[in-house]
């Protein structure tokens, strides 16, 4: 089989040869786009198992989770069979083992990559082939027992109350300064707060819905409610509704995330502020502020989204002089 092809009926077909008979089966449309797609899947079905190599399985894999994963995703997922068959070879599927995995990470390291970032590449090649055990295409899963790479958390870049206040002073655009207050004070990611409909913006409970909706799914597909403090449940009161999201642009559509990162990069050089800051820092600065004035970390974990306690706390920053006083706190009444 090279190619679909088109009959007189106006419908394309695969043409194949088994035992050196001829069939033609029926793709069943006349659209040569999903011709193509069901040929390409046809192909593989009728390769035998044996011979199905590592591209085979990813291009099936890519075809099948298209249709249920956002396309910033099937992105990651394609730069990361790219790398693999790169460093691995397009290698027969079923011969492949842990040893294989083990030599994809000394290689990504080798590129010089960050271990953060190589992790990340095996955490969806794992799932790639989780998907490979459940379809049947091998028998186990290669990625199964091999370790991620150790590395250090990144410390959050956040501001303090007053470096908030240099850069809210900064921002001419009325509007661009309230979608920054509101992402420091419900501490959401960008994705969130972009792609916020006033549907989820429950008054009457007072509260936030992160829920997916039409192309925007929430990180590791959580769904949770975020508490409106006073400041943000006045203003979005008043806010004038121009389309179905919040902080849509004037003519309705979609704010883009690239856009909003760049335009608070050029305030924060003005405020002459750490440029180490951009658009996920206000999240970051949300956390802090609330860990800052008390409140419980399981309580921050709830509001903020964490998947555990453990990334709650890169948030507890604790200062010197603040160290002094907690020991400060400790006496001997034997030695006074």
């Amino acid at each position: 089989m090279k190619k679909p092809l088109l009959r007189s009926n106006g419908v394309y077909y695969a043409v194949f040869t088994v035992q050196g008979q001829t069939t033609w089966r029926s793709l069943g449309t006349n659209n040569s786009s999903i011709a193509k797609e069901r040929f390409e899947a046809l192909k593989l079905e009728m390769l035998p198992r044996r011979a199905r190599r590592v591209s085979d399985f990813f291009k099936e894999f890519i075809r099948i989770r298209t249709v249920q994963n956002r396309p910033k995703t099937i992105e990651m997922y394609l730069w990361c069979f790219k790398d693999f068959i790169r460093i691995c070879g397009d290698k027969a599927l079923r011969t492949l083992e842990p040893l294989d995995i083990e030599n994809f990470k000394v290689g990504r390291v080798t590129d010089g990559v960050d271990p953060i970032t190589v992790n990340i590449q095996l955490k969806h090649l794992r799932a790639a082939f989780r998907t490979s055990v459940r379809l049947k295409f091998v028998s186990e899963n290669p990625c199964e027992g091999v370790s991620f790479l150790r590395h250090r958390l990144k410390e959050a870049v956040f501001m303090t109350e007053g470096e908030f206040g240099r850069l809210f002073m900064m921002i001419p655009d009325i509007e661009f300064r309230n979608l920054v207050s509101v992402t420091v004070l419900t501490a959401m990611r960008r994705g969130e707060v972009i792609n916020l409909p006033w549907k989820h913006v429950d008054f009457e409970k007072q509260r936030i819905l992160i829920h997916p909706f039409k192309e925007f799914d929430p990180k590791g597909h959580h769904i949770r409610s975020i508490p409106m403090n006073w400041w943000v449940m006045d203003y979005l009161k008043q806010k004038p509704r121009n389309g179905e999201y919040v902080f849509g642009r004037p003519d309705g559509l979609l704010l883009k995330g690239d856009t909003v990162n760049q335009k608070l990069k050029r305030y924060v050089r003005r405020a002459e502020l750490d440029t180490r800051l951009h658009f996920h820092s206000l999240r970051h600065t949300g956390i802090s502020l609330l860990i800052k004035k008390g409140v419980p970390p399981s309580y921050v974990q709830r509001i903020a989204g964490h998947s555990s306690l453990i990334v709650t706390q890169r948030y507890v920053h604790v200062e010197e002089n603040e160290l002094l006083n907690a020991v400060n706190l400790m006496s001997l009444p034997i030695l006074n």
